[in-house]
């Protein structure tokens, strides 16, 4: 595939919650692609591990110390990453997850649990994509926004009521987006991956724990976070330049099987 085909070659991207997992996948597969990456954290040093893999790959990289949970930080974001790498064309919203919080029946969820979700899922991505889409705006960029959902934003599944609501708005909020911002040039999709093995797993992983997930899936594996940056790669590129407001999983299948095993 030529980089002509692609065209990323010297396109900016930037990736929240870059330091590890899917998104430094992202990152390192946008690098490869040709584009100069920043890599937003709220680990400093997790961002500026992986900004020595993209420039590994030849690439500008730019580690920015980040907390998306609040709009004070978004914009710091944006400032940091634009005045590093002169300009943004790409955005991935990856911050997200259980954040410290273990799998747990619905009628035993607190609202700590569910307040600590969607702030860290629904609200950084909602935030994100408003700045993010006002930046562009301002400087004329026909971006691209890609926003990272889950398979439990699609699908049931136990014991993660409020973070399978979380990312169903995601997914949401992709396609009003889309629709609202299509007058400007900016395509908005999403991902929803399935589970990945990323390093919050690795010893869950490494003891055998997630033997029922890959039994049911399909292709018999986890999906790794390098899977997750091939499919933003496509979403960010010219190959799906008439391409918005979707989303794409990327699962191995899992989410056609029934039943489906909690996480």
């Amino acid at each position: 595939m030529t980089d002509s085909l692609l065209g990323l070659e010297g396109k900016v991207a930037l990736v929240t919650g870059g330091g590890q997992g899917i998104g430094r996948g992202c990152a390192a597969m946008l690098a490869q692609a040709g584009c100069d990456v920043a890599i937003a954290d709220v680990s400093k040093e997790h961002a500026a591990e992986t900004a020595k893999e993209v420039e590994a790959l030849g690439r500008r990289a730019a580690a920015i110390e980040a907390d998306v949970r609040t709009n004070q930080g978004i914009e710091a974001m944006l400032e940091g990453a634009i005045s590093s790498l002169g300009g943004l064309d790409i955005c991935i919203n990856n911050v997200g997850g259980l954040v410290g919080h273990p799998p747990t029946p619905f009628l035993e969820n607190t609202t700590e649990f569910y307040d600590d979700i969607v702030t860290n899922n629904l609200r950084a991505t909602f935030f994100c994509c408003q700045a993010e889409a006002k930046s562009m705006i301002a400087r004329g960029v026909a971006g691209s926004i890609i926003n990272i959902s889950s398979v439990a934003g699609i699908r049931a599944t136990m014991n993660i009521a409020p973070y399978g609501a979380a990312k169903a708005g995601i997914i949401n909020l992709t396609q009003v987006v889309a629709l609202e911002l299509a007058p400007h040039g900016i395509r908005v999709n999403a991902i929803a991956p399935g589970t990945t093995a990323t390093e919050r797993y690795a010893d869950r992983y490494k003891e055998g724990g997630f033997s029922d997930v890959e039994a049911a899936n399909p292709l018999k594996r986890l999906a790794q976070p390098q899977d997750l940056g091939g499919a933003a790669v496509y979403l960010a590129s010219d190959l799906a330049r008439y391409v918005t407001g979707v989303v794409i999983v990327v699962d191995g299948g899992i989410s056609l099987a029934t039943p489906r095993p909690s996480p």
